[in-house]
């Protein structure tokens, strides 16, 4: 209700654009996307190789890595949003730390994509359960 106060609060302008963004389409209230308020959609799909690449590097700019296959990791995160491979390279570093260790392995990273590809198989079966 106040994203729609919000929208209906400003006066035309050719200047002042409102972008909304959402991965639950499924549950956007369609008063959203009446015409005059968030009524153009722009589907942005999951970053092909290249995409992955970058983001990963962003989220592993800091990180100590030893010896890693970039290649089949991935090919194992294709599909994957930016957000999933954030958390991706987070949860690597989480399994490095709870084995004492400051710099990430191949094993670090194939145990998160495998952690986080669970937790997102697990959050779709929430949705159809209850969404």
């Amino acid at each position: 209700m106040q994203l729609l106060a919000e929208i209906d609060g400003f006066d035309p302008l050719d200047d002042v654009k409102i972008i909304g963004c959402t991965n639950r389409k499924d549950v956007m209230d369609k008063a959203v996307t009446r015409p005059g308020r968030l009524d153009r959609m722009i589907k942005v799909d999951a970053p092909e190789e290249d995409g992955i690449s970058e983001i990963f590097d962003i989220h592993t700019g800091d990180m100590k890595t030893e010896d890693l296959n970039t290649s089949h990791l991935f090919q194992q995160m294709k599909g994957m949003t930016g957000a999933e491979i954030y958390a991706v390279c987070t949860e690597a570093g989480y399994f490095a730390i709870r084995d004492d260790r400051e710099t990430l392995e191949q094993s670090d990273f194939e145990s998160a994509i495998r952690k986080v590809r669970q937790e997102d198989e697990a959050g779709e079966d929430y949705m159809t359960m209850f969404g």
